[in-house]
């Protein structure tokens, strides 16, 4: 092999990764705002996914078998939902030509009634997955949620197992990092194509982890560089009282209330996943998730606050750095300690399918 074709298939392996793990964010989010073709389009025609768990007088044997099997029985599980809030990270994978194996870890809310945004159900699980490739693109072919914990509010009706352990612990033992099988090779123009795009997403996801290290320790140099001078933070929202719709525009103005509200809390801890990006040229557009936990008195940690929400975003590339030129954070649920700015509306849910929208068909 020479070193172009070492170089190809490295590449090639990137690029099935970085799809693998928009897959799963994909499926997140489809979930979320119940867009049921987002949702379909992540599965195979002849997917699996195996609900089978044991429960407090048993073990429950449950399969969905075939798309529109799967989609029958999502949409009737998940329309009982208002909105949902599903994180997915610590994504591991192999991938052996048009098949792939893969773990990653989700936390999950889920809020039934868009006016009590402080009553929603948490829970976490491991995803234990293999895909196959689709004309061209990624899809399940089978997924197992295994849930590890439960609120109080969402009512656990199973017990984690030894079996399960042992389960995660094969598929662990199966997504070892190892070079992908050979795939159609590609002229250099396209490998320098699909590096740029890996080296832009890349970028794209470092700033999304920079902004929240940065305003989680109140470093306000670092934090304005990842504005650009004309950036938009829309902060139109539902409120009790109706629509109100405000916005902080330009760096100085950002910063400055920025800095205002940060201040309030002694420390944060802001975890943003499930990134989706489009690029096209020197502009971009996004959206990921946040958690987002606030400590004011630093002698009491034990008491803070967390919230969940969405971030809509677009780009620009300056200077040869990628930097925000909008930002809107879209809240999904809060913790019970404070009262909410107002309800989750339908045209927030709307605001992010349209977001998913482009991203789909861009």
């Amino acid at each position: 092999m020479t070193d172009q074709d070492g170089l190809q298939t490295k590449v090639n392996r990137l690029v099935d990764r970085a799809a693998i793990s928009d897959l799963f964010s994909q499926f997140a989010a489809g979930t979320d705002v119940q867009d049921w073709e987002l949702v379909a389009d992540c599965f195979a025609p002849d997917a699996v996914l195996d609900l089978s768990r044991p429960v407090w007088d048993g073990t429950k044997d449950q399969m969905w078998v075939g798309r529109d099997d799967v989609m029958s029985n999502l949409k009737k599980g998940i329309s009982r939902h208002f909105v949902g809030h599903h994180m997915v990270t610590n994504h591991r994978c192999v991938i052996d030509g048009d098949r792939a194996r893969a773990v990653a870890y989700l936390r999950s809310s889920h809020l039934d009634d868009p006016e009590r945004p402080t009553d929603h159900e948490d829970h976490g699980a491991w995803y234990l997955t293999e895909f196959t490739r689709v004309d061209g693109g990624w899809k399940f072919a089978y997924l197992k949620p295994v849930s590890v914990w439960w609120t109080a509010e969402a009512g656990s009706h199973s017990a984690l197992t030894d079996d399960q352990l042992a389960e995660m612990r094969d598929y662990l033992s199966g997504v070892e990092p190892i070079g992908a099988g050979e795939r159609t090779r590609t002229n250099d123009e396209d490998l320098a194509s699909k590096v740029r795009w890996l080296d832009d997403r890349d970028a794209i996801t470092d700033l999304f982890s920079r902004f929240a290290a940065c305003g989680d320790v109140q470093d306000w140099e670092a934090l304005t560089d990842c504005f650009s001078p004309d950036i938009v933070i829309d902060r139109s929202r539902p409120t009790w009282d109706g629509q109100k719709d405000d916005a902080w525009i330009g760096r100085e103005q950002v910063m400055e209330h920025v800095k205002a509200d940060s201040s309030k809390h002694y420390v944060s801890h802001h975890m943003v996943t499930n990134h989706r990006c489009v690029i096209d040229g020197d502009r971009a557009r996004a959206v990921a998730y946040l958690h987002s936990t606030h400590v004011d008195d630093p002698e009491r940690p034990a008491d803070h606050y967390a919230h969940g929400a969405w971030y809509l975003t677009e780009l620009t590339r300056e200077g040869g750095r990628w930097r925000f030129s909008y930002l809107k954070h879209i809240p999904v649920w809060w913790p019970s300690a404070l009262r909410p700015d107002g309800p989750v509306t339908e045209s927030q849910r709307n605001e992010m399918r349209d977001y998913l929208a482009a991203l789909r068909t861009s």
